[in-house]
């Protein structure tokens, strides 16, 4: 008993000896025997062991280029509302990119959505009427079809970026969840709709939805969700679509992100095509008692190649949009920063 208390105490002192900063991590496969399948909890789990790698071999992503529109009501233009007394301030809700990297932003303010080409030539205008207010979020599809989400029929329509207006959708999804965060889509034409902690609902064709425990990927080989484990570790625990036909909670693989500062929040962004995971991380860089926010983008995966060094985004913007950070699906990094004056995106890119 006695050895065994002092082993502790030497594996305590070797961990708070180590440094503490963003890693990668390799995984060693659990034993084949274990039968993962029946468990319904992954957050209990410790399925696979990290191994970690040199956080010096991290892909570095690089502000690559910076789109800016001035505040105004012209086409080319984005609207921004000063907020009332009691009312915060308000701009462009959500945006889009597609495969071409055409940008779409849901202007509310102005009552359009405004689609920009690399050059920041107008690509299309399209009316919003009276659901300038009431649609909340944006995608487009493998397509290039736009998707609109309407919270006051709390239905997702579908329509062509070539029309001029939303009155004639091409098609029309009904859904019912009081706790809707983002309409995403995937590799395979599929339509997801995420809604409270971190869960999502699939669309069919008739509009049916098909409720998953957790995030889908892009490419819907993967289902994801993440857990703040203490103040500066989190886990991104990983299920194979191949492991199990129907999604039971078994996990397969876990990856470890730890940073040198507290965390506040970790949530899981989007895949890339090649599968890579975008998490977006909140921690308090403050010292003493004040607290100061940051927030960051870093890619993961299951290869010590697919990992990033953390990508710190601004967060002193004058109007938060409803979604302003976008994955291409190249893995381009997109954020949409409102300010009182102008709107940026802002693009990053591997080196």
């Amino acid at each position: 008993m006695k050895g065994k208390m002092i082993f502790l105490l030497l594996l305590i002192l070797v961990l708070f000896s180590c440094e503490r900063d963003w890693i990668s991590g390799e995984f060693i496969k659990p034993d084949a025997s274990q039968d993962t399948s029946a468990q319904e909890e992954p957050a209990k789990e410790e399925p696979v062991t990290i191994k970690n790698t040199d956080p010096k071999n991290n892909i570095s992503f690089n502000l690559s280029d910076k789109l800016i529109f001035t505040v105004g009501t012209k086409d080319d233009e984005i609207g921004v509302l000063e907020g009332g007394e009691d009312e915060l301030p308000t701009g462009p809700m959500s945006f889009a990119v597609n495969e071409s990297g055409e940008i779409y932003i849901l202007d509310s303010i102005n009552g359009k959505i405004k689609g920009f080409d690399k050059n920041k030539m107008i690509k299309g205008l399209i009316s919003l009427g009276e659901k300038a207010k009431s649609v909340l979020d944006i995608a487009i599809t493998k397509d290039n079809q736009l998707l609109l989400a309407d919270l006051h029929e709390d239905a997702v329509l579908l329509l062509s970026s070539q029309i001029s207006d939303i009155t004639t959708p091409d098609k029309k999804y009904r859904f019912n969840i009081s706790d809707f965060s983002g309409i995403f889509t995937t590799n395979r034409g599929n339509i997801l709709l995420r809604y409270g902690n971190q869960q999502t609902l699939k669309l069919n064709d008739t509009g049916i939805h098909i409720p998953f425990m957790s995030l889908l990927s892009r490419n819907e080989t993967m289902f994801l969700r993440t857990k703040r484990i203490s103040e500066s570790l989190s886990m991104l625990f990983m299920s194979s679509k191949e492991q199990s036909s129907e999604y039971k909670g078994n996990t397969e693989k876990q990856i470890e992100i730890m940073i040198d500062k507290p965390i506040l929040s970790i949530s899981y962004l989007d895949t890339d095509k090649n599968d890579r995971v975008y998490l977006l991380v909140e921690a308090d860089d403050g010292a003493d008692q004040t607290i100061k926010v940051k927030r960051y983008v870093i890619r993961t995966g299951t290869h010590p190649e697919d990992w990033s060094k953390p990508i710190e985004i601004p967060l002193d913007i004058y109007a938060h949009p409803f979604k302003d950070i976008v994955i291409g699906n190249d893995g381009t990094i997109y954020a949409m920063l409102v300010y009182k004056d102008r709107i940026e995106v802002a693009k990053w890119k591997t080196e």
